[in-house]
């Protein structure tokens, strides 16, 4: 019996175990097919799903009807940019320790016994409430310096410095984000990392993904204030165990793309900024010394650095110097919804999402100039598989040879976008999932600009501004986006092509009056929310999809 004589219910059934690509071309070639998907809440909701880039909710108690009809108003709230009305506001802390991860935004308090304040952003579309609570640190934390957390796990990492120099030690307590209890997941309450003698005024750059945690330590110089040292380490949070780590100012930003890959941005010199993906695995190997809590590892050198792909910038002129790179991108790899969260559908790590690697460099004149790339995880993923096959393609080759970098004209044109904007450098959580969003110096700063790469939205009828709808608030980003006339850091003409739309919009929260300070100085964005901050630093502003 063919398959078209099968009752339409059955026949829902076999589709059901289809990809979405090949479901969609199912319903284009057959109109049986694409009668029985029609009208098939659930197949309808999958494929909305998957041009949303987000996954379905675990713990959802709503039917596939009532699902549908959700995210049909959650795409056209983001499609139309229509907010709620009300607009929240908080008092910011001091504003020196904060984050915005996973929709819920934080910040330290300080105080004779230091805590932090948690704020859950709401979205009234999927059901998710404003929540607040404040975690006292009172258990053996005496000066919080910074933290990091990780709704997804329930995880909050405090860091603290104590000692002097030369003998500070670096102590990351972990803690649970509900409660600030020790984290039951966690083989012991903290982790421990001892600072170089010449190290000083050490800040961090931190992110979780799955079981490993890894730490940028940034320090200046003992009495050179214009030379940095740069360690990077990994730990299994969860055993507390070290993964690797590398001693060396050429990293300078990273993130997890995987839970054993990790892009990093590197200076191999000034005039040469790359992203490398390096493997936690491989470089645990590469330390030849045994090594436990009583025996540390020893640094590895740049040099040793088993990379498993190097993938190049465009050259930079010859009188321009590289001066500092950060690689944003949220949510990790390893992220899921958090287990009391009844949302019916997510941005989570397993779906594509963007990174966001922003490049400032000193041009001749005293001037700086700063791009930002945007590229995808699944962009990353297929540079290294491409990598994987070219050794496998070659049984003779030395697997110990560092395979040989890609230039940029073999993996950039086409897979990136490079845009000529200056993010802040302070309110850096500016891209969630396959979106980025940058503040714009018109109407008094309320006004930004928000970048989807989220390749199916750029193409879908009724998400982009076309001839049939020449009002809609999304357009297409060009298929060719140049730099020629704008950006003088690069020594050739620099286009890009990575598919994606564009909208303009205003920030939420009217300007002040005239006479009074006006606009935002930022504006960051969450998977429900945008965020902005006063020109003051004094309070936050944001608001849900409506």
């Amino acid at each position: 019996m063919g398959l078209l004589c099968l009752p339409n219910e059955l026949t829902a059934t076999i589709l059901n175990e289809l990809d979405i690509p090949s479901l969609l071309r199912c319903g284009q070639v057959c109109k049986l097919f694409h009668s029985i998907i029609s009208e098939s809440a659930h197949l309808l909701y999958k494929i909305e799903l998957f041009a949303s880039q987000l996954t379905p909710g675990k713990q959802c108690t709503m039917d596939d009807v009532a699902r549908l009809q959700a995210l049909r108003s959650y795409n056209r709230a983001w499609n139309d940019m229509t907010w709620s009305t009300h607009h929240e506001e908080v008092d910011m802390s001091d504003g020196s320790s904060w984050d915005l991860s996973g929709g819920v935004f934080a910040q330290a308090i300080r105080g004779t016994a230091p805590s932090i304040s948690f704020i859950q952003l709401p979205c009234s579309i999927k059901g998710i409430p404003e929540k607040r609570w404040i975690v006292n640190l009172q258990s053996g934390i005496l000066r919080l310096r910074d933290f990091y957390f990780d709704v997804s796990q329930d995880l909050l990492i405090c860091v603290e410095v104590t000692g002097t120099m030369p003998n500070q030690m670096v102590t990351f307590y972990l803690r649970t984000l509900s409660m600030g209890q020790d984290h039951p997941q966690a083989n012991g309450p903290l982790i421990q990392y001892p600072l170089s003698a010449e190290q000083w005024n050490t800040t961090f750059i931190m992110q979780v993904c799955g079981p490993h945690f890894g730490v940028i330590f940034e320090s200046s110089i003992l009495g050179r204030n214009t030379h940095t040292i740069n360690a990077f380490a990994v730990w299994n949070w969860r055993t507390g165990k070290q993964e690797m780590v590398v001693r060396c100012p050429e990293i300078r930003s990273f993130s997890f793309i995987s839970e054993d890959l990790i892009l990093a941005a590197m200076f191999v010199s000034e005039r040469e900024p790359t992203l490398d993906i390096i493997s936690v695995a491989s470089c645990r190997l590469a330390h030849s010394d045994a090594h436990d809590s009583e025996n540390p590892m020893t640094p590895l050198e740049f040099s040793s650095i088993p990379y498993v792909c190097r993938l190049r910038y465009p050259p930079l002129r010859t009188s321009v110097s590289a001066k500092d790179v950060l690689i944003r991108s949220e949510p990790t790899p390893s992220a899921t919804a958090p287990p009391d969260l009844a949302a019916p559908f997510s941005s989570t790590g397993s779906v594509d999402h963007l990174y966001a690697v922003t490049l400032r460099a000193n041009l001749d004149d005293d001037k700086t100039e700063c791009t930002v790339l945007l590229t995808l995880r699944s962009v990353l993923l297929e540079q290294v598989a491409a990598v994987t096959r070219s050794k496998d393609a070659s049984p003779d080759a030395n697997r110990e040879t560092q395979p040989q970098p890609i230039p940029w004209a073999l993996w950039g044109p086409r897979n990136t976008r490079i845009l000529l904007r200056e993010p802040s450098e302070v309110w850096v959580c500016y891209t969630y999932g396959t979106r980025f969003i940058q503040r714009l110096p018109f109407k008094d700063g309320c006004v930004a600009r928000v970048y989807d790469l989220n390749k199916y939205a750029a193409r879908r009828r009724g998400w982009v501004k076309t001839a049939e709808d020449p009002h809609h608030l999304w357009t297409p980003l060009a298929k060719r986006g140049k730099l020629v006339g704008l950006c003088y850091m690069f020594d050739e003409e620099v286009a890009t092509s990575l598919p994606g739309r564009v909208a303009t919009i205003d920030l939420p929260g009217a300007c002040a009056a005239e006479g009074q300070e006006r606009g935002w100085e930022a504006a960051m964005i969450a998977e429900d929310n945008i965020v902005v901050v006063s020109p003051d630093r004094e309070r936050y502003g944001y608001v849900m999809m409506q």
